[in-house]
């Protein structure tokens, strides 16, 4: 999280990534995931704020067509960062490596998060495990 002017803690992306093919229910703009801390939200170009629940009604098998690519490039960002961490502190690099391992956390819980969205319709009414 950044500051703000006055010292107050806003909620500042860690990267923004485009979501081709699944649009805003209000106003048709296209969305935009933007990753926030252990979380990510869905954002359109004009500014209004999607929650995944509000797509999964008639978007439903078009947002886990577009989300399972982001999922694939999650995960393979969070193989590249264990990689690094290891290496770091393989190499003396302590502190480096408790950097990697605190973006990795974050990955983690977005990732999951994406994983429970990106789930066909009828899967996320089966609970966990089965």
């Amino acid at each position: 999280m950044g500051r703000g002017e006055r010292g107050v803690m806003m909620n500042v992306p860690d990267e923004t990534e485009s979501l081709s093919g699944v649009r805003c229910p209000g106003c048709g703009g296209e969305l935009l995931v933007s990753s926030v801390q252990d979380s990510f939200d869905l954002l359109c170009r004009r500014g209004h704020q999607v929650k995944v629940e509000d797509l999964l009604g008639s978007h439903a098998s078009d947002l886990t067509s577009v989300l399972e690519p982001l999922l694939h490039a999650w995960e393979a960002k969070l193989e590249s960062l264990k990689n690094l961490s290891v290496s770091a502190r393989i190499n003396g690099l302590a502190s480096m490596s408790e950097v990697f391992d605190k973006h990795i956390h974050k990955l983690e819980s977005r990732i999951e998060l994406l994983r429970s969205a990106a789930k066909p319709p009828s899967a996320r009414l089966l609970p966990p495990g089965k």
